[in-house]
């Protein structure tokens, strides 16, 4: 939605080149990870998942509207799950 797709050294597809980066520092450190895993409820997906453990990278905040609401709708999901 706000960036150009890149395809990760591991053959994920990323949502930006900032998230490709992420991916490509996962991969060569041998760090096995996942890409656009659900939220527990909801239509959003997080950016990595290591393990048991969720990765955002909220790269545009405060740099569009329409990504802080998103941002924002994310952050409130994740209270709701502690």
């Amino acid at each position: 939605m706000f960036a150009n797709r890149q395809l990760a050294n591991d053959g994920h597809m990323c949502d930006s080149l900032a998230e490709k980066i992420i991916d490509d520092f996962f991969f060569e450190k041998s760090i096995s990870h996942e890409r656009s895993t659900p939220y527990p409820e909801g239509e959003y997906t997080f950016d990595f998942k290591i393990g048991e453990k969720y990765i955002e990278y909220f790269g545009l905040a405060v740099e569009h509207k329409r990504y802080d609401e998103l941002r924002a709708i994310k952050q409130e999901l994740l209270r709701g799950t502690n």
